[in-house]
């Protein structure tokens, strides 16, 4: 009798266990999805369409996993690690568009500075031309 409790013990601690990992991976899915949701909106003018549907793909595959009960936890975890991948993207494409700007900028102001010390060399050969 004893024995029979302790293996429905271990049963329950197994089924207890799936349950909380379940949950877990859950609540990760939800999270990422809120997270792509804000971030689709808050860099909408940043990144492409491309990108964007991308993301967008990967939520639907993610809210799909996650509404299904019969999902095992290996596959809605695949599918937010799917999701994580896609969401690199704007990062990779912000900081892209932020390292263009800046280079373009500091081609800018290179040039900027160029044309300013030619019109400071120019304007002093001018005033020993007069002085001269």
């Amino acid at each position: 009798e004893i024995k029979r409790m302790q293996d429905e013990a271990e049963q329950m601690a197994d089924q207890d266990k799936t349950k909380r990992e379940t949950a877990e991976q859950k609540n990760t899915a939800d999270n990422l999805i809120f997270q792509a949701e804000s971030q689709i909106d808050e860099f909408k003018d940043k990144i492409t369409q491309e990108t964007k549907d991308n993301i967008e793909e990967q939520m639907q595959n993610v809210r799909q996993l996650r509404s299904n009960d019969n999902t095992s936890v290996e596959d809605l975890k695949e599918g937010c690690e799917k999701l994580t991948k896609a969401l690199s993207q704007i990062g990779e494409q912000i900081y892209g568009n932020q390292s263009q700007d800046e280079q373009q900028s500091n081609e800018s102001n290179e040039n900027n500075e160029n044309e300013q010390s030619n019109n400071n060399e120019e304007s002093s050969s001018n005033n020993q031309d007069v002085e001269g």
